[in-house]
């Protein structure tokens, strides 16, 4: 069997309706997932589109704006956690149309970590106040996102988010933060 190189795989996959989410979240994948779901629902090949996903997490801001893209995609957006779908990741897999995973996948959400150099030491206390009502914001959309998704309250969104539980595909599915355990890839 001959070697698949990585791009040729993903395009291979992309030419078949399947994106594939996995490594670090970035501004940059966030750019490139944009693109490719307007490409995907502008070709109208599909009934829906596959998302692969297996993520430890990354960026809030790039997550938030992946997850407008799933979620506002006409071509309904089926997310597969085959691995993990921890923090942001899990966000973006709340905005899927269908939420499922293997059983042997995890889901992980816990509150933001605002990384360092976000707030410099020779900030002004405006500019900090601004940088971490942002950061605030941000957060709140989390919230609202497991709120809505799992039909539990702010507060108990919130609540759970402080937790930063682990949990098994079959503990998120009983939580509300999936819709099917599956066993055969879609």
């Amino acid at each position: 069997m001959a070697r698949l190189c990585e791009e040729d795989f993903l395009k291979d996959l992309f030419d078949r309706g399947i994106l594939y989410l996995s490594g670090e979240i970035t501004a940059k994948m966030a750019e490139q997932f944009g693109r490719a779901v307007v490409w995907l629902n502008a070709a109208k090949k599909f009934e829906e589109i596959t998302l692969f996903i297996d993520s430890g997490g990354g960026s809030n801001i790039a997550a938030l704006q992946i997850y407008d893209m799933v979620k506002y995609s006409k071509t309904p957006i089926r997310g597969v956690v085959y691995r993990r779908a921890y923090s942001s990741a899990a966000i973006i897999l709340q905005a899927c149309h269908v939420r499922s995973a293997f059983s042997s996948a995890e889901v992980l959400f816990h509150d933001l970590i605002v990384n360092e150099g976000v707030i410099c030491v020779t900030d002004s206390h405006s500019e900090i106040d601004k940088k971490l009502a942002a950061a605030r914001a941000r957060q709140h959309a989390a919230h609202l996102i497991i709120a809505k998704r799992s039909g539990r309250s702010l507060k108990e969104a919130a609540k759970f988010s402080k937790l930063e539980m682990n949990m098994s595909a079959t503990e998120a599915l009983e939580r509300g933060f999936l819709d099917e355990i599956i066993e055969h890839i879609p």
